[in-house]
């Protein structure tokens, strides 16, 4: 697991989407660091318990087979959600788009959810 360093924004509303987006390209943070951006400060998220884990795979499930090829069904993948946030919920179904590219992260899911464990830590 990459070690977050401690690095204070560059304003005191925090960090932009685009300057957390930055921190991963840099290094500074880590595909396995369980870590979010919401209005602008850096939470950690808590690992899951197998009951969480459960309850996730089975809505992923049922929204797949509901929605089919009409969208896309992502599974605890982060989205751009505003100018300060990019939260990572458990489940999103986000509208299929011809410039949708694996590489560019959604901007405007159509639904997503989160099945809170606990509350989220503040680190940055």
């Amino acid at each position: 697991m990459a070690r977050a360093e401690t690095r204070a924004p560059r304003r005191l509303s925090g960090y932009t989407a685009d300057e957390y987006l930055g921190l991963v390209d840099e290094g500074v943070l880590g595909a396995d660091d369980r870590v979010e951006l919401l209005e602008g400060v850096i939470v950690v998220r808590e690992p899951q318990n197998p009951l969480h884990a459960s309850g996730v795979w089975r809505a992923h499930r049922v929204l797949e087979r509901a929605v089919g090829d009409r969208a896309i069904v992502r599974g605890q993948l982060d989205y751009v959600a505003g100018p300060r946030s990019v939260p990572e919920p458990d489940v999103a179904v986000v509208r299929r788009s011809p410039t949708a590219t694996p590489a560019r992260i959604p901007r405007t899911p159509t639904w997503c959810s989160r099945w809170p464990t606990r509350p989220w830590r503040r680190i940055a």
